[in-house]
């Protein structure tokens, strides 16, 4: 058998050891190798001075959304995504809405697009932007916090609003419902 052999992109020697075929300064900070560059795109993406493969930056982009309040990506064609600048899922598109056109004050007109995400780890988001562009800010949507007996007059009866409404008539001196 000649060697050296290469498979699934590793070089084997006579020895049996493993090199890897392409020279470690070809290689990204985060250990993987970029993808062929294509149209305007680079094949790798640049974070802080680190150069990283689009699926470390994907990950990286993921982590950094879980513990944001705030963070602006894009909408897929198909308006079922939302996704990092390299097509990365953050997000799946729960509901979409379009507005009807809108004349704005100094000429020209758009549509508004309100959508509603579910991100991975069950976060929900929510934003609005333009027709004219996929790219989108959603904000993360508070989560609502549960009514326990403990918290104060919580929950309200219709007997608890039936007095506070006599209470208020009472003190305000208006005349019964009759």
């Amino acid at each position: 058998m000649p060697y050296p052999i290469v498979h699934d992109g590793q070089m084997f020697t006579e020895t049996g050891r493993i090199e890897d075929p392409v020279p470690a300064t070809d290689l990204l900070n985060c250990g993987h190798r970029a993808r062929p560059a294509s149209g305007v795109a680079a094949g790798f993406a640049i974070l802080a001075g680190y150069t990283l493969c689009y699926p470390c930056m994907d990950e990286w982009e993921r982590s950094f959304m879980a513990s944001s309040d705030v963070f602006t990506g894009y909408v897929t064609g198909n308006h079922r995504t939302f996704t990092t600048w390299t097509g990365g899922e953050l997000a799946r598109v729960t509901n979409r809405t379009v507005s009807r056109r809108i004349r704005m004050p100094y000429g020209g007109d758009y549509r508004r697009i309100d959508v509603r995400a579910v991100a991975p780890d069950g976060s929900r988001w929510y934003g609005h932007a333009s027709d004219a562009h996929d790219l989108i800010t959603l904000r993360r949507a508070r989560t609502p916090q549960p009514v326990t007996e403990t918290a104060g007059d919580w929950p309200l009866t219709p007997e608890r609003i039936a007095a506070a409404v006599a209470d208020m008539r009472r003190v305000a001196q208006l005349p019964p419902v009759i």
